[in-house]
């Protein structure tokens, strides 16, 4: 439970707050008493970490025979509210991006310094491939691993399918070749234009160009990387359109 350990974190959980949850989802329905012996915490300050996670909806309380007991939420349950929090809190972050652009400042570099935003797990991956499909350009440059392409394959072609229904051109790049050519990807595959390269080329993982972002994405640790910079924009795109150059159809 690393991953999710590591997750409730960066959510703003405290270490206390996280073991007790932990404990809770490893052994079940358990009274403040025990665990208080289980994660070696005063009883006292346990009642005030269990009002913490009652209050944040990671754990439920329960009444038998007129001892309290609590209990984890299914920590799938607790994924997906997370993953509405962060689709949420980058909604809140684009509208608040819109509203800067507009006042007026005396120096325009004030709003426009770079910054980078970090997502955990495959539920934040996939709000990094929905803020994508946000993108203001009409085209897209993007370099698909074999990774992504394999575990987020549904979801995948799902949004690209969404990219067509918004006229959003991309141009792909990616290590791996189409399977059937009568399948749906196949299809999709019209809609943009792909070029394939040596699996030798497979980074193992995946960069998105859009507006004045970089998305840089690690199926494999379950964590991506949204860079919002210029600069480092124009360079990878430089990059990209030199490397499209010597790839073939």
């Amino acid at each position: 439970m690393d991953i999710l350990r590591t997750t409730l974190k960066e959510f703003g959980f405290n270490e206390k707050e996280v073991l007790l949850y932990l404990i809770l989802v490893k052994t079940g329905s358990n009274p403040a008493s025990t665990l208080s012996k289980l994660a070696d915490v005063k009883r006292s300050t346990v009642y005030l970490i269990l009002d913490n996670l009652l209050e944040k909806g990671l754990i439920q309380q329960l009444i038998r025979n007129n001892i309290h007991f609590f209990e984890a939420i299914n920590p799938v349950e607790v994924i997906r509210k997370l993953k509405l929090h962060q689709e949420e809190l980058l909604k809140k972050v684009g509208k608040a991006e819109e509203e800067v652009r507009k006042m007026h400042f005396e120096d325009p570099a004030l709003y426009l310094k770079p910054k980078a935003l970090y997502f955990s797990h495959l539920s934040g991956i996939q709000v990094i491939l929905e803020d994508m499909l946000r993108s203001k350009t009409k085209l897209l440059r993007a370099y698909i691993s074999s990774s992504l392409n394999d575990k987020l394959e549904d979801e995948f072609l799902k949004l690209m399918y969404e990219r067509i229904e918004k006229g959003i051109f991309l141009k792909m790049i990616n290590p791996f070749r189409l399977k059937n050519p009568q399948s749906p990807e196949y299809s999709i595959a019209k809609h943009c234009e792909r070029r394939s390269v040596a699996k030798t080329f497979e980074m193992g993982i995946d960069v998105l160009v859009y507006d004045n972002k970089i998305a840089l994405i690690s199926v494999k640790e379950g964590f991506g990387i949204v860079i919002e910079s210029q600069s480092i924009h124009d360079a990878i795109t430089k990059f990209f359109d030199y490397i499209w150059k010597f790839t073939v159809r």
